[in-house]
């Protein structure tokens, strides 16, 4: 991820759409928790917007942020966490619920909503549509795929409100359906390995661009009906 993340379609584009949803708020400084913040990157691209915090629990991540010159970074279990009430305006995580390592995602999410202050914001990211689980998501440690459905009813049910909640990276579908497809017919047997590694600029550069455009149309309330991931933007009431 280090190596690779500051030019990659994937990361760029992702990162790109979290910046682009918190500048869109009316605040002139934000208390931000990036919750799983891995190598650090998007903490970096955050630090103009406000006070940031970082939590992880990999001694190698906290390292690689050491790398980049992050000073508010802790060494955090989400699944033995206690949060302060009403302590951040944002919290962001990334592919983070989904992950192996998280016990229950239903008892993270109502920590999230403590610790946001009233009328307090929560962006989500993670893996969508089970029928795509392959062998990255063994390689990239991913638990669970969600649906549209469940996350809104998950967010509701812990007092969410004003939700968006939007799959993406829907060009990108077909593909990895076929990739599934592929893989239980001819690699059943080989070794799980992440679709994450660094591609061909020309490739690259294609796949951002067309990712860029997904992310002009859903913050401009697109919606689409299927995609590889899903996009949440949860408010505490």
């Amino acid at each position: 991820m280090y190596e690779i993340e500051t030019d990659h379609w994937w990361f760029r584009s992702l990162h790109e759409l979290v910046i682009s949803s918190l500048k869109n708020q009316n605040l002139d400084s934000l208390s931000i928790l990036d919750a799983g913040c891995g190598t650090g990157r998007l903490m970096v691209q955050m630090q103009n917007l406000g006070k940031i915090t970082g939590f992880d629990f990999r001694e190698t991540a906290l390292s690689y942020c050491q790398k980049r010159q992050l000073k508010n970074v802790k060494k955090t279990d989400l699944n033995t966490w206690k949060p302060n009430e009403n302590e951040f305006d944002f919290i962001v995580s990334l592919d983070v619920i989904s992950d192996q390592g998280i016990k229950d995602d239903k008892l993270l999410l109502k920590k999230f909503y403590t610790s946001l202050k009233p009328g307090g914001k929560l962006i989500l990211h993670m893996p969508a549509f089970p029928i795509l689980k392959r062998s990255h998501d063994k390689a990239a440690t991913i638990r669970k795929r969600y649906l549209k459905n469940g996350i809104v009813s998950i967010a509701n049910q812990i007092g969410f409100s004003n939700n968006q909640v939007e799959y993406r990276l829907s060009f990108a579908f077909p593909l990895f359906f076929l990739l599934r497809l592929y893989e239980l017919v001819f690699r059943k047997h080989e070794k799980d390995r992440s679709d994450l590694y660094a591609l061909p600029s020309f490739a690259n550069n294609f796949l951002l661009r067309v990712s860029q455009l997904e992310n002009f149309l859903i913050c401009r309330g697109w919606s689409f009906p299927f995609g590889t991931s899903l996009f949440s933007i949860l408010q505490k009431t």
